[in-house]
């Protein structure tokens, strides 16, 4: 039995999370997304995980991440799951609104995968799903 795709997708705005969510299945995206309002809550979910099952095959393929979130902002969760001996694999991709060198260079140096700016038009969601999907896909991620 093929393994479904599975995105963990953390945004503390409703509506960013639901482009996201648009553009992935609209850009053929076929599997799970699971939402997660803020860091706490995110943190709490991939706990579960963890000590619910040691099944790696129920880990997300990936973590979308945005960076200000109330609770727990990115940053944190990113150093607890890059700290963490059963998440530490994870790719983390981050999206943020931030046009500061700093936020990417930071996220850099905790793990990060790759940084995303949040798109502002549907093309641009488009083309950030895509850039996704190549990832997981296997293939190198731009923009």
């Amino acid at each position: 039995m093929t393994r479904t795709s599975y995105i963990i997708l953390a945004d503390d705005d409703h509506d960013d999370r639901s482009f996201v969510e648009e553009a992935l299945f609209r850009n053929s995206f076929n599997g799970k997304i699971k939402p997660a309002e803020n860091g706490l809550e995110l943190m709490h979910y991939l706990e579960e995980l963890v000590h619910g099952n040691d099944d790696s095959n129920n880990f997300p393929d990936l973590i979308l991440l945005d960076l200000n979130m109330p609770l727990k902002d990115g940053y944190e969760v990113m150093q607890e799951i890059k700290q963490h001996p059963h998440l530490k694999n994870i790719p983390v991709l981050v999206l943020t609104s931030s046009l500061r060198e700093y936020d990417e260079k930071r996220c850099m140096q905790l793990g990060c995968t790759k940084f995303f700016q949040k798109p502002l038009t549907v093309s641009e969601y488009d083309r950030l799903a895509r850039s996704i999907l190549r990832y997981m896909n296997g293939l190198q991620v731009s923009c």
